[in-house]
């Protein structure tokens, strides 16, 4: 009867006989140590992770604290309430401080930074064609939008007062 290398356990069962000399309990332990690990960034003895949408995140005793908010606060003190911490570049791995920038919430640019959609012949056009009775999904087909934006746009439209 065999037994284990690592632990001396008896091998008794041909199914614990694996290509290795070890019991399922160890190698088990093995492989799972044996696994790559995922990357970090270490910063002030805490592990920070890449999660999906790229930011390095700690996830700690239920809470998350994401690095480019512990470098800010590190060096400005405490985020205000209604406020955020924002990447200039919109390159989202890169904390260095020159790239943060404290913005009020509401705010935010998507990445592209790109001008509103909403011409001022862009609002002209679709008022008309709301004024024709033209549904707002097709209104949407026709500038190029989706029928949330139109009708959205209209809403405000008409709450805002004429001149």
């Amino acid at each position: 009867m065999a037994n284990c290398s690592k632990c001396g356990a008896a091998l008794a069962k041909k199914r614990d006989r694996r290509k290795t000399d070890m019991c399922n309990r160890c190698a088990t332990g093995a492989a799972l140590r044996a696994k790559a690990k995922r990357p970090f960034i270490e910063h002030r003895g805490i592990r920070y992770y890449r999660e999906k949408q790229g930011w390095q995140a700690h996830h700690g005793h239920g809470a998350r604290r994401r690095l480019h908010v512990v470098l800010w606060e590190e060096a400005h003190g405490p985020i205000p309430p209604g406020h955020f911490v924002a990447c200039i570049d919109g390159q989202v791995h890169n904390n260095a401080l020159d790239n943060l920038e404290l913005r009020r919430k509401g705010s935010h640019l998507p990445r592209e930074r790109r001008p509103s959609e909403w011409t001022p012949e862009k609002v002209r056009r679709i008022a008309s064609l709301a004024g024709l009775g033209i549904s707002h999904s097709n209104i949407a087909k026709l500038i190029g939008s989706t029928q949330q934006r139109v009708s959205g746009k209209l809403k405000r439209m008409a709450n805002e007062p004429t001149p």
